[in-house]
């Protein structure tokens, strides 16, 4: 974490004096993604921990659950903070029979249980049968703060940054194949979202955030007007359902996970977000 945010500061301080930008201190947050297993190593639901501890969130696999921190000053800051939620989380977790598991993928081949939140059910009209993929992959996200000023620098470095991948990859097994030196990518970007580029995989760079928001106004513009679910006909509209709500999901909906995935599509890896 200390080598990206040194690269972030050198590229940064490089910049021309009539360019320079007043970043200190950055903000930082991390989410971390952990299998919950029942003691005999299985993999069991996260919902016993998750009702316990407020801060923890939910995943769209039921057996995985997410330590996310506030955005903090320094590493020293962040580590504390990590330190001290996850120590919490083990503890709840041995509590009711449930173990912390920090693989990227993991090791049984069997399927996995999925929720079935709004976002979930959005996602699986979406992506249509590969959105099992993504239910097999967890990872660790780090947020770095928004410069007001350096956004487009920011954006480009950190998908300069996208073969770090391979010095942090952590699992090559997928459903017990061995699929790539980094799974977690290969399966989220490829499997998932292979025939969905413009949500699960690295767009080109951008020269200005006008460029950046003209480009997901018109992807998604267009997207929002002829998104069918993979396993529907063209002349079926997407709809989603539960005990008080039947309806065809609206633009803005769409737009949003549009957005949410164009801002969130380095999976895993480095991500941006505003000061919170």
């Amino acid at each position: 974490m200390q080598d990206i945010l040194q690269v972030l500061y050198a590229t940064i301080e490089a910049q021309p004096p009539d360019v320079r930008y007043t970043v200190y201190p950055l903000q930082l947050g991390l989410e971390l993604e952990y299998w919950t297993v029942d003691n005999t190593g299985v993999l069991a639901p996260a919902k016993p921990v998750l009702d316990r501890i407020d801060s923890l969130h939910a995943e769209s696999a039921d057996p995985m659950l997410e330590i996310v921190t506030d955005p903090c000053d320094d590493v020293s800051q962040l580590r504390e903070e990590v330190t001290t939620r996850l120590r919490a989380a083990i503890d709840v977790a041995r509590e009711e029979n449930r173990r912390l598991v920090p693989l990227a993928t993991p090791l049984n081949a069997g399927s996995i249980s999925t929720s079935d939140s709004p976002r979930t059910r959005i996602q699986r009209q979406v992506l249509g049968e590969r959105f099992a993929n993504a239910t097999y992959c967890a990872g660790t996200h780090l947020h770095v703060d928004q410069i007001d000023g350096a956004e487009t620098d920011q954006l480009n470095l950190l998908t300069a940054l996208d073969p770090a991948f391979a010095l942090v990859a952590s699992a090559s097994h997928h459903q017990g194949d061995d699929v790539a030196r980094c799974a977690r990518s290969h399966i989220y970007r490829q499997e998932c979202y292979g025939s969905h580029p413009e949500l699960g995989q690295l767009w080109p760079y951008v020269e200005t955030t006008a460029d950046w928001d003209a480009r997901i106004s018109s992807t998604f513009s267009t997207r929002s007007k002829r998104c069918t679910s993979a396993s529907r006909t063209p002349n079926q509209h997407m709809r989603f359902t539960d005990e008080t709500l039947t309806q065809e999901i609206p633009y803005d909906l769409i737009r949003s996970l549009g957005r949410w995935c164009a801002v969130h599509r380095l999976q895993s890896s480095h991500r941006l977000h505003g000061r919170h």
